[in-house]
This record gives structure tokens, C-alpha cells and sequence, in this order.
């Protein structure tokens, strides 16, 4: 079964919002806790994709 995620789903609530420097910090630091992007999609109440974009993001940021 394929899970549709939308602004309205209390899961994915921030979706679409754009992301704050403090949530930035906080997905790092989850990232080095080893949380899993499942964990850290419900904690940021957005999609597992847009944290896996974000960490490619920030990833991509640091190395140019």
C-alpha cells in the first residue's frame, strides 16, 4: 500500500513549511543520534522524502 501525504495529515503538518535554522540544528543532531529518517520525519511532522532531501541538502551546502 502507498501512503499519499498531505498538508492536512497531522503527520506531515509542516510540509511544505519553510525550514527554521533551529530545525535544521535539531535534524543534525538526529542525524549523528543515528534516529532512523522515520523517527525523524514524526518528529519534524514532515515526509520521510523531505528529510532525506534535507539532509542531501545540507550535505550538498557544506562541501562547495
Amino acid at each position: 500500500m502507498v501512503r499519499r501525504y498531505s498538508a492536512g495529515n497531522v503527520n506531515t503538518s509542516r510540509s511544505f513549511n519553510k525550514w527554521s535554522p533551529e530545525e535544521d540544528t535539531k535534524l543534525i543532531q538526529e542525524i549523528i543520534d543515528d534516529k532512523t529518517f522515520e523517527e525523524i520525519a514524526l518528529e519534524h511532522k514532515r515526509t520521510v522524502l523531505a528529510i532525506k532531501s534535507r539532509v542531501y541538502w545540507y550535505k550538498e551546502s557544506r562541501s562547495t
